[in-house]
């Protein structure tokens, strides 16, 4: 036989082992795992942000509560049917105090794209003004695979639970989505049933 005939076969040979190497190279990098336990993983978000906080500017004493569809609304501002359709297990923790506007809340989804979706929704439908009295400084809401994370308190708070969630969630984070906020020397006007900015 030529050198030609044996030529092409040798290329399909490379051909092969360099698909071969790509394809082990691609099973050699496993996504990254994420906790399983959510109330868990909020706690730790928590302490990582009150430890880089410090104590000139500690965080607000609070209590961890589940979410559950009955109460999504008023905690996500979310409905019912979406909270079924795209979470699994959600906590949100509050302040104590009712004069301090603070919620920093945590929602495990079925997959990574339900957090997708879930966080717009809560970009969309969460109630800054729900405190009556008292408001954020800042709303922030930001997907880590099947996590979505959602800030409402100080600016400076905020900014340390999502550096908390990136510290501990296992996966990247997504695009921080600050969806309200009070620039500064605003000032909230009561109007009607809520607030408005000056």
């Amino acid at each position: 036989m030529s050198g030609k005939t044996k030529n092409p076969k040798f290329l399909a040979f490379l051909a092969c082992l360099a698909a071969l190497c790509l394809a082990l190279g691609a099973c050699s990098a496993p996504a990254p795992e994420q906790p399983e336990d959510a109330a868990a993983l909020l706690d730790a978000i928590v302490a990582s942000a009150s430890s880089s906080l410090g104590e000139e500017n500690p965080m607000p004493k609070t209590e961890t509560d589940a979410i559950l569809a009955a109460n999504s609304q008023a905690m996500l501002g979310i409905s019912e049917a979406d909270f079924n359709q795209y979470a699994e297990t959600a906590f949100a923790s509050n302040a104590l105090i009712s004069t301090f506007a603070h919620e920093v809340a945590l929602v495990k989804c079925k997959d990574v794209s339900s957090a997708e979706k879930l966080q717009s929704l809560i970009a969309e439908g969460f109630d800054p003004y729900k405190w009556i009295c008292v408001m954020p400084e800042s709303c922030k809401v930001v997907a880590s695979g099947r996590y979505v994370l959602l800030t409402v308190s100080h600016e400076s708070i905020g900014t340390a639970l999502i550096a908390g969630f990136k510290e501990n969630s296992g996966a990247a984070l997504g695009e921080v989505n600050a969806f309200f906020s009070i620039g500064e020397g605003e000032l909230p006007q009561p109007s009607g049933g809520g607030f408005i900015l000056n």
